[in-house]
């Protein structure tokens, strides 16, 4: 869950590859934020873990969460299906890595910081490729769907690259909480706005409070709707990371969700330069991408694949803008052919150290059998196995 991992095929019913995208892209390393604001290189943190002994040297409270890591393997972990494990994990990270302060609010959703900030991450290559981040426009303006109590992006996007967030939200107590959590980090106040969205999704909750004239534009909107549908058991939902019913379920699950995000870009056309998701099934995605190559009004589509340690998510991103791709970017949903190449290497090196792994995993199970008395698997037994009277055939 923690550590990044390169992005891989996941079951389910995923469209055809040539259906995916006139361009597709993965990104995955973890990496935090440089003391810079602005300019977060990805290399800096490529192969580097979570280190948890030394986060809890800088944090205390979380040395109570630290267990041994699994299998005789040296170092220490966290206990990802305690919920008071994950939720003082992400209260540590956002305060060393990216210096805000934050509280859960009770029983809600514990944002994985990791999958949250590859989003933003994904994003922020989107609206550099197409020229619409840059030196001539360092900030972004954006818009946060159904920010939640915890107001992980735009605390996220703000505090790591000083962009602006407009973040919406329909339930009462989220947005107390979440405007608890912005009042936490006055710094980022002149950042981010909390809107009430009336139960709106796009159209409609961007025209109110901009200025009566609807004139406002944004680079981008973002979204995480929530997975399940209302009559679907919870039986996929992971322990370890709360959540309410209302960000755990709607009418129809993510698909109704994010098919109503693509009726209100209909509506609200260039005004935003691209409208994205993310989504928790790949039978959705591949739902969204045909819907999308049946609207004539769409310019342009991209998709991309979050993978955080076993956990596996996509993203969606499409424009009603006619976009070019700036000089230096490959034509694969904003991601360059050396941010690609550097994908299929991470890859490779990954297998390698799985299958190392493995070897190092039979060996230690062959000297236990040993010192028990247990001859070892190979079909060959070597001669100190055998009675005296036997020969090796």
């Amino acid at each position: 869950w923690w550590q990044s991992g390169m992005a891989q095929e996941a079951r389910g019913d995923p469209p055809r590859d040539d259906v995916l995208l006139r361009g597709s892209s993965s990104f995955s390393a973890f990496e935090a934020p440089s003391r810079r604001a602005s300019g977060v290189s990805r290399r800096e943190y490529r192969d580097k873990k979570q280190d948890f002994a030394k986060l809890a040297e800088a944090c205390p409270a979380l040395r109570a969460h630290l267990v041994p890591r699994p299998c005789g393997r040296k170092g220490e972990t966290i206990d990802f299906e305690r919920e008071e494990s994950v939720e003082e994990l992400t209260r540590c990270t956002l305060s060393h890595e990216f210096g805000v302060s934050w509280e859960r609010p009770p029983q809600s959703l514990i944002p994985p910081v990791p999958n949250r900030y590859t989003y933003l991450l994904w994003l922020r290559d989107l609206l550099a490729s197409t020229g619409h981040l840059g030196s001539s426009a360092p900030e972004a303006r954006g818009v946060d769907v159904g920010t939640g109590g915890t107001l992980i992006y735009p605390l996220l996007g703000a505090s790591a690259f000083g962009w602006r967030f407009l973040a919406t939200e329909c339930c009462a107590e989220s947005l107390r909480w979440a405007r608890r959590n912005l009042a936490a980090n006055p710094r980022l106040g002149g950042l981010i706005e909390v809107r009430d969205s009336g139960g709106g999704y796009l159209a409609g909750v961007l025209d109110d409070g901009d200025g009566g004239g609807g004139a406002a534009t944004y680079d981008f909107t973002m979204c995480n709707p929530p997975f399940f549908d209302e009559a679907e058991e919870r039986t996929l939902h992971k322990p370890g990371h709360g959540g309410r019913a209302n960000e755990l379920r709607c009418p129809g699950g993510e698909l109704a969700f994010a098919s109503s995000l693509v009726d209100d870009s209909i509506v609200l056309g260039p005004r935003v330069t691209w409208y994205t998701t993310m989504v928790g099934r790949k039978r959705t995605l591949g739902a969204l991408v045909s819907r999308l190559r049946g609207e004539d009004r769409v310019k342009e589509f991209r998709t991309t694949t979050f993978v955080c340690g076993r956990t596996t998510r996509w993203g969606l991103a499409w424009t009603l803008s006619s976009v070019s791709l700036v000089p230096g970017f490959g034509a694969l949903g904003g991601a360059s052919g050396e941010a690609q190449a550097e994908g299929r290497e991470e890859k490779k090196r990954r297998r390698r150290e799985a299958k190392r792994e493995k070897k190092r995993l039979a060996r230690e199970q062959d000297q236990g059998e040993e010192e028990r008395g247990v001859p070892p698997s190979s079909s060959v037994l070597p001669s100190s196995w055998l009675p005296p009277s036997s020969s090796v055939l």
